[in-house]
């Protein structure tokens, strides 16, 4: 599992004021002590949670209540991620049940995740997928690359191929794929192998680098393969509306809006 840090945010009410002090802050400048410090704190805020390009990623097995996604879509939040197959093939039974509570709460976008393993047979893993997918996904199918013993035995000259069939095979059963990693875990899997694929490439990226940033400003060093331009990228682990074990994440919506239309 990914690492995660975890606090409780504030009330509503007392973010507002924050919030309001911060705005206040802002327009006295360097006038005021504490200007500097909550002009970025608020400009990171309003940033992030006004600009509906938020996306939330439950990386459990837990069935997070209804009154969950109403939270998350009352915080502009317009993804949301879950879990679909583990790394040792088994589908998550609950992901139907989430993905009806996130629709029926008006969020706009809905993905999957898959912890890769390279124990996993390519037809097999893509087929389950297909399977447990509803019919009116639209989403992405993230595999998710992570440097964990238990999850590679293969020699690192095989891995890379080993990504690159599951990618096509899932692609060429209509599931729109992506790749989720971080630059320590990408290079610590693959090596110098992992530094260029034609096959990846042409799939979008999700990136991790837990800077609190929502923005893509520091992909150039946080990046990792041959990407050019991520799609989305996990800057912050935290807990949100009372749920822990999630992430938080920053996506371009015009670029996943697009990716979806035409990335099959």
């Amino acid at each position: 599992m990914r690492s995660y840090r975890t606090f409780s945010p504030l009330p509503f009410n007392k973010l507002r004021a924050v919030i309001f002090c911060g705005t206040c802050c802002l327009s006295r400048g360097k006038s005021h002590p504490l200007g500097g410090a909550l002009h970025y704190a608020v400009r990171t805020f309003l940033f992030a949670f006004a600009s509906a390009n938020i996306g939330v990623d439950v990386t459990n097995y837990q069935v997070p209540s209804r009154s969950f996604f109403d939270c998350l879509a009352g915080k502009n939040v317009s993804l949301t991620i879950l879990q679909i197959l583990d790394e040792r093939g088994n589908v998550n039974t609950n992901f139907l049940k989430s993905y009806i509570a996130s629709k029926d709460a008006k969020i706009k976008y809905f993905d999957a995740l898959v912890t890769v393993s390279d124990s996993f047979e390519p037809s097999d893993v893509c087929s389950q997928v297909a399977q447990a997918l509803p019919t009116s996904f639209n989403g992405t199918v993230w595999l998710d690359v992570e440097n964990k013993q238990s999850y590679w035995s293969r020699n690192v000259s095989e891995r890379i191929p080993f990504l690159e069939n599951i990618t096509t095979v899932c692609k060429d059963q209509g599931i729109k794929v992506g790749i989720y990693s971080s630059s320590q875990d990408w290079a610590s899997v693959f090596g110098s192998q992992g530094a260029g694929s034609d096959i990846l490439k042409a799939v979008p990226v999700w990136y991790q680098n837990d800077n609190q940033n929502a923005d893509f400003d520091d992909f150039e060093y946080a990046g990792f393969g041959t990407w050019e331009t991520p799609q989305m990228k996990k800057y912050q682990g935290d807990m949100i509306c009372n749920f822990y074990a999630t992430s938080i994440n920053y996506f371009e919506a015009a670029s996943s809006e697009h990716l979806r239309k035409i990335h099959m």
